[in-house]
Order: structure tokens, then C-alpha cells, then sequence
């Protein structure tokens, strides 16, 4: 379960933080959201090496990535650390209603519409341990994304609820075509599971976006920490000795 039900320009994604060992891995993970589900596949084909692929579909939501990038990991295998790079493609189209405004101190109309193309970065670093007795396996970890996101088209509009649609108070309005946002989002994951295999995951991130470009003042961008509740399941290949 993703806290995200205020839709924003920009659609924040669950970060992918595989962190593999020698194990050669498929992982597969869900993220049920108020108004879009998250999946993501994971998978280290050779010794080192990452590749991941998230996906978002929701009502006016649609978001493909794909990535990939180096891992490495301490004999014990306890400490682990990637760096990761990707490529993404978001489509967001929303009409909210009754929404609380911190700008005017009443509830207001919005619309967003955006169409954009991400490139990011994605180091992370985390410690894995057990429970032998009881078959528990955890791990946390720390990450960041770094994000460059290109935006074809980028609406975003307030209107009074009280007035009549036929003539709208904007209280915002902002369209832009072809600009640039960055965005730095530092996460903290917790995933706790059964034999290795079953995993509950819980992600805590925040959202920094940056443009000189876009005026981005008054845009909802999820506010505070971003929570993300999902499972995931990893399917063992081959265990390397």
C-alpha cells in the first residue's frame, strides 16, 4: 500500500533496491496503491551485475522502466551495495476534487496532465542478517535516486470549487512543454521474510524536486515521507558456492 492518494505532476516510484549476493536470483515484487499498483522484477544474470524493470498502472497512470547496473557484496555476504542506472517512460492524467489547499485555506479543484521521460541514478547500500531458528531472514538498506526528467508536457491547474465551471477561478495555472525537473529522493528499506523466499517490504521516501525551468512552488508533490507496504518473492536459480 502506497501513501500517495494526492496526485501530483510527477509520479514518485518505488525504488528498486535488489542488493543480490552470489545467489543468482528472480525476484518478483507488488506495491498496491490508492491509485496505482506497483510492479517490480529484478534478476543478477551474471556474478555483479543487476538488471531491474518497474512498471506503474493505475487509473490515468502508466509508467515503464528499465535499469541496471553493478552490485557487490562482503564475504559474509551481511553488507551489500549497487549502483544502478535507468531509463523511464511516465503518463499521468488526473482530475481531483475537494482537496485541501495550504495556499488559499479552502478546498480547491485540480488537474493535472503530464507526459515525460526519466533518466536516473540509484546507489544504495545495505546489511542483511537472519534468524536461523525461526527461518527469518531481514535486511535494511539505504538508497537515493537522482533523477533528470524530461517533460513534453507538463498542466497543472487549480480552480475554486465555489465558482461556476462556466467561468473557473484559477488559482493556479501552469502548463510548460519541453523542460527539464530534477528530483533527489532518499529512501530507507525494510524488507523482513520466510526461508529467503516470501518478503514483506516496507520504503520510506521523501521527494526534493529542482527546476529552473519549471515553477514548481505550488505543484503537489507528495509531501513529508512517501510509505510503500508490499511483498516480494525470489526465486533461487542457482546457488553459487
Amino acid at each position: 500500500m502506497q501513501g500517495c492518494a494526492i496526485r501530483s505532476v510527477y509520479i514518485p516510484s518505488t525504488q528498486n533496491t535488489p542488493l543480490f549476493n552470489k545467489t543468482r536470483e528472480l525476484t518478483g515484487a507488488v506495491y498496491p496503491g490508492a491509485n496505482h499498483t506497483e510492479f517490480q522484477f529484478a534478476a543478477n544474470p551474471v556474478n555483479h551485475l543487476a538488471v531491474t524493470a518497474n512498471g506503474n498502472l493505475g487509473i490515468g497512470i502508466v509508467g515503464l522502466e528499465a535499469g541496471g547496473g553493478f552490485y557487490n557484496y562482503s564475504s559474509t555476504g551481511k553488507i551489500r551495495y549497487e549502483l544502478l542506472a535507468g531509463y523511464g517512460y511516465f503518463y499521468n492524467s488526473s482530475h481531483q476534487t475537494n482537496i485541501p489547499s495550504i495556499l488559499i485555506g479552502k478546498n480547491i479543484d485540480y488537474d493535472v496532465y503530464a507526459r515525460y521521460y526519466k533518466h536516473y541514478i540509484q546507489p544504495a547500500i545495505g546489511y542483511f542478517g537472519s534468524m536461523d531458528y525461526y527461518n527469518i531472514h531481514y535486511s535494511f538498506s539505504l538508497s537515493v535516486q537522482l533523477g533528470v526528467n524530461y517533460f513534453s508536457s507538463y498542466q497543472y491547474r487549480e480552480t475554486d470549487p465555489y465558482r461556476s465551471p462556466i467561468d473557473p477561478l484559477y488559482v493556479v495555472d501552469k502548463d510548460y512543454e519541453n523542460k527539464y525537473l530534477f528530483t533527489i529522493q532518499p529512501s530507507i528499506t525494510n524488507k523482513v521474510g520466510y526461508k529467503d523466499k516470501f518478503f514483506v517490504v516496507l520504503q520510506l521516501q521523501t521527494i526534493s524536486p529542482y527546476s529552473r525551468q519549471i515553477d514548481v512552488s505550488n505543484t503537489k508533490f507528495s509531501s513529508g515521507f512517501l510509505i510503500s507496504t508490499g511483498m516480494q518473492y525470489n526465486l533461487q536459480i542457482r546457488h553459487k558456492k
